[in-house]
């Protein structure tokens, strides 16, 4: 049973979102990291990317690939400084790229912030 396989999943140390503070030349805005190898990267013009995420811990490594097939594949070398920071170099586009990420608190989320309602009375993000 899938459901079983995901619950049995530990959660990688990097599963959450992350905020870019300093992107250098990418284009990426946020990247949210599931526990069970997908990933959505949010990027500055407001599209969004589906990719699946693997990770090689030997040598600090992870490759995303896109889910749909259509776009490039990136393989970057990560380090985690704490647990509430990632640093991540690539090369995007034929040029290295380095990426500095900050690990968005959950508490911090709109949803646990406001909790959570199946009805409202008025439409909350208008």
């Amino acid at each position: 049973m899938a459901a079983a396989r995901f619950a049995e999943t530990e959660p990688a140390a990097f599963a959450g979102a992350w905020e870019v503070d300093d992107a250098g030349t990418s284009t990426w805005r946020t990247l949210a990291i599931s526990s069970w190898g997908t990933a959505v990267i949010y990027k500055a013009e407001g599209q969004l990317e589906r990719v699946r995420v693997t990770e090689n811990a030997a040598v600090q490594e992870l490759v995303f690939v896109p889910r749909d097939g259509a776009g490039q594949t990136v393989t970057a070398r990560y380090s985690m400084p704490d647990a509430f920071h990632l640093l991540r170099q690539t090369m995007l586009d034929g040029k290295p790229a380095e990426l500095r990420l900050h690990k968005l608190r959950e508490q911090d989320s709109v949803l646990v912030q406001r909790g959570f309602h199946w009805v409202n009375e008025f439409p909350y993000n208008r």
